[in-house]
């Protein structure tokens, strides 16, 4: 589970936020980055581990106008819809394969917990 603080010591009212990801995952991290990244809004997206031995990081966004809190959420919801997406999509070749080729359609759960 994450959870996360926000910290502003800048004087930019809310467009530059530097946020304390707790328990956080490298891969998700990076992911979200990514996304956040290819908002029109951010001018400025970055990450740090304080130290190896900690699972928490330091994710700071500097925006052009928009709460940087707002673009991260954003950011994490259009990261929820792509892999909701990438899964369907997956899901469907997974079902036309099947039926194509033993002529049954199965769902992807029943395909995972078959195994």
């Amino acid at each position: 589970m994450y959870s996360c603080e926000s910290c502003n010591n800048s004087g930019f009212y809310h467009i530059v936020v530097t946020t304390k990801l707790q328990n956080a995952d490298f891969i998700v991290v990076e992911t979200v980055f990514g996304v956040v990244l290819d908002s029109p809004e951010v001018v400025l997206c970055g990450y740090t581990v304080p130290h190896p031995s900690q699972t928490d990081m330091h994710f700071r966004i500097q925006s052009t106008g928009p709460r940087a809190v707002d673009i991260l959420r954003r950011g994490i919801e259009d990261l929820e819809k792509l892999c909701d997406h990438t899964l369907a999509t997956f899901q469907v070749c997974i079902n036309q394969f099947l039926a194509a080729s033993c002529n049954i359609t199965v769902k992807w759960w029943n395909l995972v917990t078959n195994f």
